[in-house]
């Protein structure tokens, strides 16, 4: 929590709104994680806002990706975070819809968010399918960040691991081994 408000008020100094929009991103998924409260949601808005800005300083052309469409989706991240499924699996449904069909990576990422909110509600069997369809975005992208978040949600499957659903999913995600990436799912006698 220190390095967030610090790197917070690192990006206020700096005087550049997407700067701040893409810490608030941060920060907001931190508060909401750690805190459970609303002070998340107010950064989450907070960072939107900044994120219409127009970029200030040339020195940051990273911050390039920093508008109101790659900062939206950040809310199902936070809704997780504050144990809200329905409201997270709400809000995912909305941005998947209107989600650029070539970002194929973001969709897999927020696909198992919304998983996670699955999960949380015990649906398993639509939790495993979007974990499938988000693991499939594996054989086209070398996303090491995808790869990671498809074995998070796999591992937060560990109390069905006798569940038809999960089986079948281990099954489908052993199909995705590749020479360039290995997925190991966990072995029964793991849990």
């Amino acid at each position: 929590m220190d390095h967030v408000f610090a790197a917070e008020g690192w990006a206020r100094r700096s005087g550049d709104p997407l700067q701040r929009a893409a810490t608030l991103n941060v920060v907001a998924r931190v508060l909401c994680g750690a805190n459970r409260d609303e002070s998340g949601l107010r950064a989450l808005d907070r960072a939107m806002e900044l994120a219409r800005s127009q970029p200030r300083n040339a020195d940051l052309p990273h911050l390039f990706w920093c508008n109101p469409v790659h900062v939206d989706p950040h809310i199902v991240f936070c809704m997780v975070g504050l144990n809200r499924p329905d409201r997270a699996i709400t809000e995912a449904g909305r941005i998947m819809a209107n989600l650029d069909p070539a970002w194929n990576r973001e969709r897999g990422v927020l696909q198992l968010e919304y998983a996670t909110a699955l999960i949380k509600k015990r649906e398993i069997p639509a939790a495993t399918a979007m974990i499938g369809e988000a693991a499939q975005v594996l054989a086209v992208h070398t996303s090491t960040r995808l790869a990671h978040s498809v074995r998070q949600a796999r591992t937060r499957l560990k109390p069905w691991m006798g569940n038809k659903y999960v089986r079948s999913l281990d099954e489908q995600l052993h199909t995705l081994i590749t020479p360039k990436r290995r997925f190991d799912v966990p072995s029964r006698k793991n849990y």
